[in-house]
């Protein structure tokens, strides 16, 4: 694996070495990032998630739906906050909100009175697109991160140590990339 490179030839890569460089593509991207700033790191992740986000209103398209205006609204807020337009405290409230609600969907974790009534009012009944979900809990992590890093109100415990914006989602995202291409081509 010493020898694969984040920014590689990846077409030529045999069917193993193209599964290793997928399965540890967020180490690569830490390592390729580990000097930059936090809205480097931050961009490199918008990348990835802007292609995957373009991939969900494809698949969407073809059974004439789109994304959630939430979906929009989360990956909209990470790139203001990339354009000087938002700190990381204008977005607090709904980071922690958004991240809830991607719990409860993921394990059904319970939700507040306050985060119920933002789930209700972001999340429509049978809304169950885990291409979608992945989105929202990528675009929440980052969120989070950024809080922490920035010294914001976090609701979880588990973000409370981060100082850098990490690329562990691009694993998840890339592996669940061809599920997702398959699921909405119909493909068994």
């Amino acid at each position: 694996m010493a020898a694969h490179r984040l920014f590689c030839d990846f077409a030529s890569l045999n069917r193993k070495d193209a599964g290793d460089w997928v399965s540890n593509c967020s180490k690569l991207a830490d390592e390729a990032f580990k000097n930059s700033s936090n809205q480097t790191r931050l961009l490199g992740n918008l990348l990835v998630l802007e292609q995957y986000m373009h991939t969900l209103e494809q698949g969407l398209q073809e059974n004439g739906e789109e994304p959630l205006p939430i979906t929009y609204q989360s990956i909209q807020m990470l790139w203001d906050y990339l354009d000087g337009k938002m700190k990381p405290s204008d977005f607090a409230d709904f980071a922690n909100s958004l991240y809830a609600c991607v719990l409860e969907f993921m394990v059904g974790e319970g939700l507040t009175e306050e985060q119920s009534a933002f789930y209700e009012n972001h999340f429509p009944e049978g809304n169950d697109n885990l291409v979608q979900w992945e989105i929202l809990c990528w675009a929440s992590f980052l969120m989070l991160e950024l809080l922490s890093i920035y010294g914001e109100r976090l609701d979880f415990d588990e973000f409370e140590s981060c100082d850098a914006v990490d690329f562990v989602e691009i694993d998840e995202m890339l592996n669940g990339l061809n599920d997702a291409c398959m699921d909405f081509a119909g493909v068994e």
